[in-house]
């Protein structure tokens, strides 16, 4: 006759493997590649204030950035773009449609920033320009 007392103890020994098994699998799960130049380069789109921004990343390191609302534009600029890995992006100089200092208020001209610090993110590509939601997007 078989001991009982020991059968709970082998399978609880058994599901012990299988689960440490299961965790040091998970552990050398491949991570996603480091974004590059490349993923950065191209069309973002963002909406706020009832207008709508481009934002042209172009693979030579510049960029286009056109601002409309109601059908006009209401500003076009060109400038230079660095991507530092694995997030950090700088636009040279930079419109920015955003008065920091109001609250967050788009009411007059656009102003001119020397340097934008900005973060690349994924799923959806994007790049963040700072606290306030201000961001465009890749569209896919």
């Amino acid at each position: 006759m078989r001991n009982m007392s020991r059968l709970p103890t082998g399978f609880a020994l058994l599901l012990a493997l299988v689960f440490a098994a299961g965790l040091a699998s998970c552990s050398k799960s491949a991570k996603a590649p480091s974004p590059t130049n490349a993923d950065v380069v191209g069309v973002y789109l963002g909406r706020y204030f009832d207008g709508n921004e481009t934002v042209e990343m172009r693979a030579d390191g510049t960029f286009k950035q056109t601002f409309t609302k109601n059908g006009v534009t209401v500003y076009s600029h060109e400038g230079k773009w660095e991507f530092t890995p694995p997030y950090d992006v700088a636009l040279k100089p930079f419109m920015s449609v955003i008065d920091y200092t109001r609250k967050n208020v788009f009411d007059g001209p656009p102003r001119q920033v020397g340097v934008m610090s900005a973060d690349f993110r994924r799923d959806p590509d994007r790049i963040e320009f700072g606290e306030w939601p201000y961001l465009v997007t890749k569209p896919k």
